[in-house]
């Protein structure tokens, strides 16, 4: 087998000499892919009735100083700093 040959349909295969293609694409890369699917879904459900729910909960808990420290002890402890 030759340097020579083509990539066949699945993108496999040698390239070509002094060519260059990525057999792998990452999920942002493709048309329709998994990130822009998770992204539309999370738009969705932060527009339905329990998505505004849920943004009107948490931002309760952001402005309780209690629930602040709670989540910065939290933090801490998981990066770390004990």
């Amino acid at each position: 087998m030759s340097a020579e040959r083509a990539f066949d349909e699945r993108g496999f295969g040698a390239p070509r000499q002094g060519t260059r293609r990525s057999v792998t694409t990452s999920p942002t890369d493709r048309a329709g892919g998994f990130v822009s699917g998770l992204l539309r879904k999370i738009k969705q459900f932060s527009r339905s009735p329990q998505g505004q729910r849920t943004i009107a909960s948490a931002r309760r808990a952001a402005s309780d100083p209690r629930k602040r420290e709670q989540v910065r002890v939290l933090l801490g402890r998981l990066r770390g700093k004990r």
